[in-house]
């Protein structure tokens, strides 16, 4: 019997008897977490809509006041200039690495053509030699000096001293011995450069080539730059104070995303009635969590839902109370409408009708009643049907009776034969009189026969 009562079983009956209630009470707590999350969210997100739009309502730098909807078509307009300038910096990075390009290719041929007249001076002095008898191997091209006139017309000098070469050749005196059989100095130095001077024309071709690209790649560039360093902007936006508005507002919707910055551009009474309600689901959020904390009071997920839901709904009907005049808290007067109320006043209503819920309805109906009190009204004109039927059994006379209510005799005789409905002043008289009730002598039914 020890061991089941010390088994694990045993021990574990007080936690599972407690499992319940620690249920119930995390899954308040979830709820009340992931409500809170959802309303303080909302709410800053409010505050920072409606302080946006005040920004725009208080800016008086403009000629013109700056509204909501200039200030979604200035947002659009920089959107697109902001779009034009990554399209132009694109480009404008484009053309420079293709530039770089363009003069990397330029000193890698101006370096060869160099290294090329070097070789082609080489070759001439080699000629030269084997060739001393001819007069046509005196000549030489120019020294070089590095400027560009001294390689770049290598082709055309090579040319010129070859033409000035063949005037001056000579045949091989005969005791050249074998040297007879030997082509002439023109044809052998003509020979020993067609290799180098071929070399020589590509690369001076492409060194043509990407300097003509370069230089319509620059032309391009002087074009881009200026756009791209002033681009074509409303005079609003040269305004300073202003266009420090729209940022905030461009860097709220990068905050917020396209979809729930659209919140933001829609009139300023539809976010005040929103923040409003807000406020009110925060301050029934605040009472739930008191009670839970202080009390342990533990309600069902649908309960606190309708608690929260009805916070939203006083605050939003204390909130027309007060922009009604109706509170002295109110900032602005009655019949003013909303918008002169700032987001904290609207706050500290939302919030306290959302934590007193209980009271604010029962002053609330309090106003109401005080409000729509139904006030005293004359009574209805009855027929007298019981009227003559008492003046007989009483043997009174119609004087008699039209000098007691201080009438007139043909209106009694009227109201007795029924040709005319008993006023409501004077129906209480008539049954003082006659010491009758009002019952028995007066309906609202008219009777028949009477026209």
């Amino acid at each position: 019997m020890s061991d089941i009562a010390n088994s694990p079983v045993k021990s574990a009956r007080p936690f599972l008897e407690r499992l319940p209630g620690l249920s119930a009470r995390f899954v308040e707590g979830v709820v009340l977490l992931v409500s809170f999350a959802v309303v303080f969210l909302g709410v800053l997100f409010l505050i920072s809509a409606l302080s946006l739009q005040g920004s725009v309502q208080t800016n008086t730098d403009l000629q013109t006041p700056a509204t909501i909807g200039s200030v979604r078509l200035d947002i659009a307009t920089l959107d697109s200039i902001d779009g034009q300038s990554a399209s132009l910096t694109g480009q404008l990075n484009a053309l420079r690495a293709e530039r770089a390009t363009h003069r990397e290719m330029m000193i890698d041929q101006e370096s060869k053509m160099l290294n090329l007249r070097s070789g082609v001076q080489s070759i001439i002095r080699s000629v030269e030699a084997r060739y001393p008898y001819d007069p046509a191997a005196s000549g030489s091209l120019p020294k070089l000096t590095g400027n560009l006139q001294d390689w770049y017309g290598l082709d055309q000098s090579v040319d010129a001293f070859i033409e000035e070469a063949k005037t001056k050749e000579k045949p091989a005196p005969p005791e050249a011995g074998a040297q007879r059989s030997n082509p002439g100095f023109v044809a052998a130095l003509s020979s020993a450069l067609s290799a180098p001077m071929q070399d020589f024309t590509l690369a001076k071709e492409l060194y043509d080539d990407a300097e003509s690209r370069d230089q319509a790649d620059e032309v391009t560039e002087k074009k881009l730059v200026p756009q791209l360093e002033n681009p074509q902007l409303p005079d609003r936006l040269k305004n300073a104070s202003y266009r420090s508005v729209v940022e905030d507002f461009r860097a709220f919707k990068w905050l917020v995303g396209s979809r729930l910055f659209d919140v933001v551009l829609v009139p300023n009474t539809m976010l005040v009635l929103m923040l409003s309600i807000f406020m009110g689901m925060l301050g029934s959020l605040i009472y739930l969590a008191r009670e839970m904390i202080l009390f342990g009071e533990i309600k069902k997920p649908s309960e606190m839902l309708f608690r929260i839901g009805l916070g939203a709904a006083v605050a939003l009907s204390l909130y027309f109370f007060a922009s009604a005049g109706v509170l002295a808290l109110s900032q602005s007067p009655a019949g003013q409408g909303n918008s002169n109320m700032s987001p904290y006043l609207i706050s500290f209503l939302g919030i306290t009708a959302g934590y007193l819920s209980d009271r604010v309805t029962a002053w609330m109906r309090d106003v109401g009643e005080r409000t729509f009190k139904l006030e005293d009204t004359k009574e209805p004109d009855r027929w007298g049907v019981g009227l003559a039927q008492q003046i007989a059994q009483q043997n009174l006379a119609t004087d008699q009776i039209a000098a007691g209510i201080e009438s007139d005799r043909g209106e009694v005789q009227a109201w007795i034969d029924r040709r005319k409905p008993v006023p409501g002043a004077m129906q209480p008289l008539l049954s003082a009189y006659l010491r009758v009730h009002p019952f028995a002598l007066f309906t609202d039914i008219k009777p028949e026969g009477v026209p």
